[in-house]
C-alpha cells in the first residue's frame, strides 16, 4: 500500500489533500464488526484532515427492530442476540439526507441491513483482523458480565467472517486493522486518493493492505 500512496503523490498530512478528501461525489464506507476499531479510525481521521463521520453519532440513522415485524424494539447489546429475530438496522432517508447535507469523504459504521445502501458509496472498506485480536479487544469492552463477553465476542467474530465473505464477492477493498491506527488511516488515505486519481473497473479485484 505504501506503493500505491507514493505513487499517487502527496504525503497524509500536507494541506493539497484537503480539496481531495474532503469533497466527493460519494463517500467510501468503512465497515466492520463491533471491536474492529470504526470509530478510533474516524477520530484518526480527522486528525489527518480527513472529512469523516461516525455513523453512531447520526441522530436517528440506525435502531434495533424486529425482522418479521419491522417496528423499533428494546435490546440488552451486551448478550447475544439473534439476528434471525432482531437486527440493528440503517434508516434510508436518514441516510441520504445526512449524506446529501454533509458530504463526508468518509463513513464508518455497520450495520446487519448494510449491503442495500452500498449504492450510496463509492468503495466500501472493511477493517479486517485476526479472530484472536478481535475476541480480545471485545473482551476489553464493558458487557453485562463475563459469561455475556464470552458469547458475544462469539457471535461478532462469527459475523464478522460472513461479513468478509461478502465484501469479497463485492470486490471490497479489505484492510489489515491489527495495526496501529495511523497506519490503517494511511492505507485508507491512500484509497480515497486511488478513488480519485483512477477508473475503477468492476471485476477489477481487490487486494488486501497491510
Amino acid at each position: 500500500m505504501s506503493e500505491i500512496v507514493s505513487r499517487l503523490g502527496a504525503s497524509p498530512d500536507t494541506a493539497a489533500q484537503d480539496s481531495v478528501l474532503r469533497l466527493a461525489a460519494k463517500p467510501l464506507l468503512v465497515t466492520g464488526r463491533s471491536g474492529c476499531g470504526k470509530s478510533t479510525i474516524c477520530r484518526t481521521l480527522n486528525g489527518m484532515g480527513v472529512f469523516a463521520f461516525d455513523a453512531d453519532e447520526i441522530e436517528g440513522l440506525a435502531g434495533w427492530f424486529g425482522v418479521k415485524s419491522g417496528l423499533p424494539v428494546e435490546v440488552d447489546a451486551s448478550y447475544p442476540v439473534d439476528k434471525h429475530v432482531t437486527q440493528w438496522r440503517w434508516n434510508e432517508t436518514v441516510l441520504q439526507d445526512f449524506l446529501s447535507a454533509r458530504k463526508p469523504a468518509v463513513l464508518c459504521g455497520s450495520a446487519d441491513n448494510q449491503l442495500d445502501f452500498y449504492r450510496y458509496f463509492s468503495e466500501i472498506v472493511l477493517l479486517s483482523l485476526r479472530p484472536d485480536e478481535h475476541k480480545r479487544r471485545l473482551q476489553l469492552q464493558e458487557t453485562g458480565g463475563k459469561h455475556s463477553t464470552i458469547d458475544m465476542a462469539k457471535q461478532v467474530v462469527t459475523e464478522q467472517k460472513v461479513l468478509l465473505e461478502k465484501l469479497r464477492r463485492r470486490n471490497a477493498f479489505i484492510v489489515n486493522a491489527d495495526r496501529e491506527s495511523t497506519l490503517v488511516c494511511e492505507t485508507i488515505i491512500g484509497i480515497l486518493k486511488l478513488r480519485q486519481h483512477t477508473e475503477t473497473r468492476p471485476g477489477s479485484g481487490r487486494v488486501r493492505f497491510g
